[in-house]
């Protein structure tokens, strides 16, 4: 959902502190939602997004932009070149 703006900058930006903008995050929940629905259709328990940020880095939030905003360790993540 960055691929404008990573052939625009080259990578120059932030990819989950500047990519994962509100509504980026918005569309990865979504997905994230269908996603564990058709593991569940296949009788796999699939964690969420926020369950997977919350015990691989106690990451914390309301949502998923939140969790991510809020996750010390992607701040400095570069988006790398097309």
């Amino acid at each position: 959902m960055n691929a404008a703006r990573i052939e625009g900058t080259g990578g120059e930006f932030q990819f989950y502190i500047e990519g994962v903008t509100p509504s980026v995050a918005r569309v990865l929940e979504v997905l994230d939602r269908e996603r564990v629905t058709v593991a569940a259709s296949l009788g796999i328990r699939g964690r969420t997004a926020m369950e997977w940020l919350k015990m691989a880095y106690g990451a914390t939030g309301e949502d998923l932009h939140e969790a991510i905003h809020n996750q010390v360790g992607y701040y400095g993540i570069m988006a790398h070149a097309a």
